[in-house]
């Protein structure tokens, strides 16, 4: 019995070539097995890899498995979980959200770079705002960099605001 696992390989066609040989070094019938590697092909999973396992018996061969390419290409998808207002005389707000899987997030407040971390949910609280139009957004990549459709939360503060 034996197992043989690829590293990582790129996209494109792939062989992998088994010649059996018996205790006697006697060399049996090679045997060949080909495939292709992609983005989207077969099912999604972190990494490409491909797996033959087989046994050798005095001229015998039998691939007893072969386990498909995986390639993970779909990315995260952002939820935002708060209710901040278009309208607010509060200088700070809270944003909240959710990931469909674990991430890094990437945000902007009004175009700046924030730290925002990491996981399956995030929070930001803005420092006190001056009184204007505001934006943030939160983009989620995950661990393959598959980059999320970003979410964008826009509001207005202002002392004269609702009272």
């Amino acid at each position: 019995d034996g197992e043989y696992i690829t590293p990582n390989l790129p996209d494109g066609d792939h062989t992998f070539t088994v010649i059996p040989t018996d205790y006697l070094r006697n060399k049996g019938r090679p045997q060949v097995v080909t495939w292709s590697t992609g983005r989207g092909i077969f099912w999604r999973f972190a990494g490409y890899f491909m797996c033959v396992s087989f046994h050798s018996l005095i001229y015998q061969f039998a691939i007893l498995s072969f386990v498909k390419n995986f390639a993970d290409t779909q990315a995260p998808v952002l939820t935002l979980t708060s209710n901040t207002p278009t309208q607010t005389n509060n200088p700070s707000q809270r944003i909240t959200w959710d990931s469909s899987e674990p991430a890094t997030f990437e945000c902007t407040l009004d175009g700046l770079k924030v730290e925002c971390g990491r996981g399956t949910d995030g929070e930001y609280i803005t420092p006190n705002l001056p009184d204007g139009d505001h934006t943030f957004t939160v983009t989620a990549v995950d661990g393959l960099g598959n980059r999320g459709r970003s979410k964008v939360v826009t509001w207005s503060t202002g002392r004269g605001i609702l009272g």
